[in-house]
């Protein structure tokens, strides 16, 4: 007797082609303001259909995110504008004053590394809630993780989560994460993050952590010895700053790197873990040190199950227990892998395994910070018999 199933990473059924338009962030926003008298639902259906040619700043995304009419649309937008972390800004946003001279572009970098120190050093214990808003250019059955069809550039929702994360004494650790989204069994899944979704934790797919501090602190440790030159000017909400970039080779990388999960040759599945070479970007203050942007990429081996690797970690004043620190306030992180179409079956006494087809698929996360509070403990002294003590 013949049994046929499939064993998927990712099914695909059907494959529609897909033409996206390239738009500049200027050419974005005159598009919506035209279409402010349309549905929440027929301006996601356009703004599926485009590809940002530039970064779109998070100051700009609030603004136009604010003037749209539901959460489709800026779920859509706020795909889009994710998917552009990696790129430059517009031609406006980068001043045209000429490169500092090299004693000042190593001034700026030792101001930087001596900012992380120090507001690495005085990070109290602290608890945040972290909100991860997760996208793929695939499009999921209802009810089950399995694609329907797979659309490349363009993002749909996976999921959205809320988990506490805890910072204590330089490390960081998460509890249960709160899931809603697009796929899971019934009565689980909800398109509303704010509803009763049930509590688990997921490792599946693209997540990130170590963020706080051990991210930025690292990449310092990393980038002070490695190839560091110019890159260029850019405006920022904190102003001016200088944007060095960096390369850092194998064998002085820090960056770990985690993904859940991809299938072996024989069938399985597996993660994948490396510390690999990587490059990026640093925006810096000139005059103080603060780091406001971090861009990483990760330099894989042709042969890894992941094929990119990415993340991009804004950071700002925040106010824990009266007092001001430098933390992130949202965070970006890519991933392109290889989605194994794969069909196993037991034929006479032998189990018959072969790969059908494999498609590049593109995850990103959209991660922000909010409601930081100063850790603290309870104790409780209670009586040898066991008994609460008297109120």
């Amino acid at each position: 007797m013949r049994r046929v199933g499939l064993l998927l990473c990712v099914l695909l059924i059907g494959i529609p082609a897909v033409a996206l338009e390239k738009v500049s962030v200027q050419g974005l926003e005159e598009r919506l303001s035209g279409w402010h008298k349309d549905s929440d639902k027929k301006i996601a259906t356009r703004l599926s259909n485009f590809t940002l040619t530039e970064r779109l700043s998070t100051a700009r995304l609030e603004r136009m995110s604010a003037a749209l009419p539901g959460d489709k649309s800026r779920m859509a937008l706020l795909a889009l504008a994710d998917a552009s972390a990696f790129l430059i800004p517009p031609a406006a946003e980068i001043p045209t004053d000429p490169a500092p001279e090299m004693k000042v572009q190593g001034e700026i970098l030792t101001r930087a590394v001596e900012f992380v120190g120090r507001e690495t050093e005085r990070l109290p214990n602290f608890i945040a809630t972290r909100k991860t808003t997760r996208f793929q250019d695939t499009k999921n059955v209802p009810n089950a993780n399995i694609p329907e069809y797979f659309t490349p550039g363009v993002f749909h929702l996976l999921d959205r989560n809320s988990a506490q994360v805890q910072y204590i004494g330089w490390m960081e650790a998460e509890e249960d994460q709160r899931w809603g989204g697009s796929h899971g069994p019934a009565g689980w899944v909800t398109e509303d993050p704010e509803s009763a979704a049930t509590f688990r934790p997921s490792r599946m797919g693209l997540t990130m952590q170590g963020i706080f501090g051990p991210l930025l602190a690292h990449a310092m440790r990393d980038i002070v010895e490695s190839k560091v030159g110019w890159s260029r000017w850019e405006r920022s909400a904190a102003g001016k700053v200088a944007v060095l970039r960096f390369a850092i080779d194998k064998n002085d990388s820090t960056y770990y790197l985690k993904w859940c999960c991809y299938m072996r040759p024989g069938g399985g599945m597996n993660e994948f873990e490396a510390v690999p070479p990587y490059h990026g970007e640093i925006a810096v203050e000139p005059e103080t040190g603060k780091v406001v942007r971090l861009t990483i990429m990760a330099e894989l081996e042709k042969d890894a199950p992941i094929t990119r690797a990415g993340i991009v970690v804004e950071y700002g004043p925040i106010e824990i227990g009266g007092k001001s620190y430098f933390l992130p306030l949202k965070g970006i992180s890519t991933m392109l892998v290889p989605a194994t179409h794969a069909a196993n079956w037991t034929q006479t006494n032998y189990e018959v395994f072969k790969v059908v087809d494999k498609f590049p698929v593109t995850a990103v996360n959209d991660i922000r910070f909010e409601k930081y509070q100063v850790f603290r403990g309870e104790l409780r002294i209670v009586p040898e018999s066991g008994e609460p003590p008297a109120q």
